[in-house]
């Protein structure tokens, strides 16, 4: 399921950014490329929210790819709480 989620988030966040540039070039108007940029703004979420000063050249592609591991995880270990049921401590 952590795999699932990781190609998912890693497909959104190609979109996005594909879509996001095409936005700021100017080059593509309309609302799915619009939704795809902003969705952006989600997928690069932490590293580049906090440390964006400090990402140079090569570095700006592994971030996302450790956004996408990141939040994937964070995905997998959300839905897991929420579907398996607690277990009774033993006694």
């Amino acid at each position: 399921m952590y795999a699932g989620a990781v190609l998912l988030l890693a497909l959104l966040t190609f979109c996005s950014l594909v879509a996001y540039a095409a936005l700021e070039e100017g080059t593509s108007r309309g609302n799915l490329i619009e939704a795809l940029a902003f969705c952006f703004h989600i997928c690069r979420f932490p590293t580049h929210t906090l440390f964006f000063e400090y990402l140079e050249g090569d570095l700006f592609i592994f971030t996302l790819l450790f956004n996408c591991l990141f939040n994937g995880l964070l995905i997998e270990r959300l839905i897991s709480v929420r579907l398996c049921p607690r277990r009774k401590p033993m006694t």
